[in-house]
């Protein structure tokens, strides 16, 4: 059976239902609670036991001009590190959105979305109209039976002459790579590397485990 995965590419979606925890604990200071939408569809698979985490704060709002913004703000394109350990410089749940257009060397591209007013939205204001998923990093455990795998790839052109062995992923440079770039690639997984820390894809191309993501709980789009 094949697993697919995507590469870093940025969109956006509309929101199913983010059902917020009815715990009573307060989130940690300079967060917010999670946006709801739609109830969550579970036909994808089975629902994930983990608990959502709070979206940064401040949370999805509308400015003076009409103009959506994100949970936590203003993006920065600062130079930062944004491998697993920083979750690859996503906000809150690393939500995903599918269906989207992308550059040249980007197949079937996903795009960091946020829940907003029922609907799930890119960083760049577009709703999401497909199927959005939560994600989490890669490893080289998880990505061997990951149903579906997103990795952030390069901007070298993927060309014939490019030699057996080149990386053709990357690590986003910045929380403006990450969440507003269209570099979440999907592509199928021929055979894993975990001490070399990386996996061939069925484009015979080889990705970098740390620059990927897995997706699980699926949620439709309305």
């Amino acid at each position: 059976m094949k697993r697919f995965v995507w590469v870093l590419a940025a969109a956006a979606c509309v929101p199913p239902g983010l059902s917020s925890s009815s715990s009573s604990t307060t989130p940690p200071a300079g967060t917010a609670p999670a946006q709801a939408g739609p109830p969550a569809d579970t036909t994808g698979g089975a629902p994930a036991n983990d608990a959502l985490l709070p979206d940064p704060a401040p949370p999805a709002h509308r400015d003076p001009s009409g103009t959506i913004v994100g949970p936590g703000g203003a993006i920065s394109s600062d130079p930062r590190e944004c491998g697993p350990a920083q979750n690859h410089c996503l906000r809150g749940n690393a939500w995903f959105g599918t269906g989207f257009d992308g550059p040249a060397g980007v197949h079937s591209p996903a795009a960091a979305v946020f829940a907003f007013d029922g609907h799930y939205y890119a960083y760049n204001g577009e709703k999401c109209e497909n199927t959005v998923y939560r994600t989490r990093p890669a490893t080289a455990e998880n990505i061997e039976h990951a149903r579906l795998v997103w990795v952030y790839v390069s901007d070298q052109e993927h060309g014939a002459t490019i030699p057996a062995g080149t990386i053709m992923s990357m690590l986003p440079r910045s929380e403006h790579d990450a969440l507003s770039t269209r570099r979440w690639s999907m592509i199928s997984v021929a055979s894993i590397d975990a001490k070399a820390g990386t996996f061939v894809a069925d484009d015979s191309f080889t990705y970098q485990i740390a620059a990927a993501r897995i997706g699980f709980d699926p949620r439709a789009a309305e």
